[in-house]
């Protein structure tokens, strides 16, 4: 849950850039910005709370199990790592990332033109953790 509220409030930067200023005359640009920050954190919050509540519920019904969390929290069953499943999983995500590339350009080949604002890279950077840890 504090994880997605972080990554709702560094989502921030990059969600005023792109979207369209407030033209509301009983509302200065920073009470839009601290209004829209509010509840976006809060909103992210939220939806994660219940999305971890119901998942952490809902694991043992299916036979999942997040060994990793359960040392951290309870210090017992020390989840044996793998360098070769390390590897594995990084090797899969760059094949997998090879195989996208070709298809986004494909796709795009067959949208229409969309003229978007510059966006400045570090928004950009921070946007990440938002579809990351969220």
């Amino acid at each position: 849950m504090i994880a997605c509220a972080i990554a709702g409030a560094l989502l921030m930067p990059y969600s005023l850039e792109v979207l369209p200023k407030a033209e509301n005359p009983a509302m200065s640009h920073q009470q839009y910005v601290i209004v829209l920050t509010s509840a976006q954190v809060f909103q992210n919050g939220i939806l994660g709370f219940f999305a971890a509540w119901g998942g952490l519920a809902l694991a043992s019904r299916v036979g999942l199990d997040a060994p990793l969390l359960r040392y951290w929290i309870y210090g017992v069953g020390r989840p044996a790592a793998s360098r070769k499943w390390f590897l594995i999983g990084i090797a899969g995500a760059f094949v997998i990332t090879l195989l996208i590339i070709p298809l986004i350009a494909l796709v795009q080949s067959h949208l229409p033109h969309v003229d978007t604002p510059h966006q400045t890279w570090w928004k950009g950077m921070l946007a990440i953790f938002s579809g990351g840890i969220f």
